[in-house]
């Protein structure tokens, strides 16, 4: 099969976006049925396109709307002269992992006496962050009649939507086959990624807002995704267990995991490998357990692990519970064994103290 080119919308925004790269450069390096390039903006350059490397710059600011969707543009007419026996063309973000021998053994099964859009695609419409098309669908939308109709929206709209406009004004098939490997979790900012398909969106463990650098680089490291022999090849930095602990609960701080135990447990009990270097948080990270984790026995494992630290602090636990407004909510998610740790006590009949809720210890 001819090389599949992959084009990767990129920008110079953020340190993070370099390893990102750094992985796919990698990938490139061990991998010959494909070929990553990089599109970026230049506005200020003479040509439309100019070529350094796999690294593409298209005249075009920077942006979520007009720039992305003149660089998938211009990246797609260009690769279509580079690899002209291409039979298939991947477009999809920098911070995608991809498994590339998934990717590789299913793209086969894309039909080509049609023009084909695939990747994520669903409903009639195809999302950006891991678009496939197929030679006939290339050719239509790298054309003069798809310029001119992109020209005509105004821009409104972001690259996903105005390419899979344009598929349905091109009558492209929507192909939905591939979905089934493209692992897009609506609650992926919070799920280690064991799932396997050709590429995951769900690219992080964790998202910590604040520090990027180390939740998307901590993540790309431990994705069962990304093959070792790619691992190899990057040099992943070294960050302080205090560094990663505090991330991990920087992310629980800006999710809301009500009803989603199944994505707070796996990164949890990596949070427990890291849970010495947390320093002062623990009453922060005992009232996430208890306001996520239903299952009894689970939440007073956890529970009773983490105030059995010496550093444990029960003032400040109790004042991080306190915020939890329902006693019966600490009572049925915690064993009183558990709760008698934290300087919760109970009266007769497991009713609570006093009509203030947890303030009597």
């Amino acid at each position: 099969m001819p090389v599949v080119p992959i084009l990767i919308i990129a920008d110079h925004s953020q340190d993070v976006y370099k390893f990102w790269k750094e992985t796919k450069i990698a990938q490139n390096r061990i991998y010959d049925g494909v070929e990553f390039y990089f599109l970026y903006a230049d506005q200020d350059q003479e040509d439309t396109v100019v070529a350094k490397g796999n690294d593409l710059f298209v005249r075009v600011e920077e942006g979520v709307k007009k720039g992305c969707i003149m660089k998938t543009y211009y990246g797609l007419q260009w690769v279509l002269m580079r690899h002209p026996d291409a039979e298939y063309v991947v477009r999809a973000n920098l911070s995608v992992i991809f498994n590339i021998d998934v990717l590789l053994a299913k793209i086969g099964g894309i039909p080509q006496d049609r023009p084909v859009m695939s990747g994520l695609v669903f409903n009639g419409l195809g999302f950006g962050s891991f678009m496939l098309w197929n030679r006939k669908a290339c050719d239509l939308l790298s054309s003069a009649d798809a310029l001119r109709m992109i020209e005509a929206t105004g821009y409104q709209h972001n690259d996903d939507t105005t390419f899979s406009k344009l598929c349905h004004q091109f009558r492209v098939h929507f192909d939905e086959s591939l979905r089934k490997y493209c692992k897009e979790h609506f609650f992926s900012y919070f799920h280690l990624p064991h799932l396997n398909g050709p590429w995951i969106s769900s690219k992080k463990v964790v998202d910590d807002i604040t520090n990027r650098t180390i939740s998307d680089i901590w993540s790309v490291q431990h994705s069962s995704q990304l093959p070792q022999k790619v691992k190899e090849l990057v040099d992943f930095p070294v960050f302080p267990p205090e560094d990663v602990a505090n991330t991990m609960m920087n992310a629980l701080h800006n999710l809301d995991c009500s009803g989603r135990s199944q994505f707070l447990i796996p990164n949890l009990n990596i949070m427990m490998q890291n849970l010495g270097a947390l320093q002062s948080r623990f009453g922060e990270l005992v009232y996430y357990v208890v306001k996520y984790i239903e299952n009894q026995g689970i939440a007073s494992m956890y529970v009773d692990r983490i105030v059995s630290l010496p550093q444990y602090d029960k003032e400040t636990v109790r004042q991080w519970i306190d915020l939890i407004f329902y006693y019966s909510l600490i009572k049925r998610r915690i064993r009183k064994n558990v709760y008698d740790k934290i300087g919760l006590r109970i009266g007769h009949n497991g009713e609570k103290n006093d009509e203030k809720g947890l303030n009597t210890v």
